[in-house]
């Protein structure tokens, strides 16, 4: 479990103040490989990223002037609370106008969500799933809103036991590409969930798949917090072992 520097990794947890980044920048990345090549998962596939916009089939049907609303739309729930009801209200007409549409539907729950609306936001996740059962943002939607109620053994089954992105895209061939939206948002909720189930060297090598693509994205602070929790519980707990053998008495 020694990923860390432990010098490191005690002046963090003493501090309360640690630089997580500089911390996982330490991990000793040739031992998480070799101890993800000791358990019982499938490896990890190489993959290439790309953020080239890939075509949904379903927006085929959609008017140019629709797809370009979508743009702007995807913007704008991340905005004032005014803004996304503004959103929400576009996003339900799109929806009448072209009901098999799925990213419609992910960006109206993405809506609720942003207007702290969580009966409706669970709704329209449940909704997105049962329509659409192979849309893997979805998926996603589904697995982080587990992750936030504390229900992370739910996600394998989300995700049909597939934890690897290209399980999930067997299409693309040995060679995938994936999108860099896609390789960030299933690789945190994925590598969340091996942070709360104790699997540390896949939980970290989740976190570098998404660093590398995604340097600057804010999602990595919160993915950092997980596996240093993680970390952390493993650590005082192996520290609280060696301290009770240390003080056991000698027969």
């Amino acid at each position: 479990m020694g990923y860390i520097d432990k010098d490191l990794l005690k002046e963090g947890i003493l501090s309360g103040n640690a630089d997580l980044r500089l911390l996982l920048a330490s991990v000793d990345k040739n031992m998480v490989e070799e101890d993800i090549l000791k358990d019982a998962e499938p490896a990890f596939q190489p993959f290439t990223c790309t953020y080239e916009p890939r075509v949904d089939e379903s927006y085929k049907n959609m008017e140019e002037a629709d797809k370009e609303l979508m743009r702007d739309l995807h913007d704008s729930i991340k905005s004032n609370k005014m803004t996304v009801r503004h959103a929400l209200k576009q996003l339900k007409k799109l929806k009448k106008k072209y009901p098999n549409v799925a990213t419609i539907y992910n960006f109206i729950g993405a809506a609720h969500h942003a207007l702290g609306q969580n009966m409706r936001h669970h709704y329209m996740i449940k909704q997105t799933c049962k329509k659409f059962p192979n849309y893997l943002f979805g998926k996603i939607a589904l697995a982080e809103y587990r992750l936030l109620h504390h229900q992370h053994e739910d996600i394998p089954e989300i995700f049909d036991h597939k934890l690897q992105l290209y399980m999930h895209y067997p299409e693309l061939g040995e060679n995938p590409i994936f999108h860099g939206a896609e390789v960030k948002s299933f690789y945190t909720m994925v590598g969340s969930y091996y942070a709360r189930n104790a699997q540390l060297a896949r939980a970290l090598k989740c976190y570098f798949l998404v660093e590398k693509e995604n340097p600057e994205s804010s999602v990595l602070d919160v993915f950092i917090k997980e596996i240093f929790v993680a970390y952390t519980v493993s650590f005082l707990s192996e520290a609280v072992k060696e301290m009770a053998k240390e003080n056991a008495p000698n027969e």
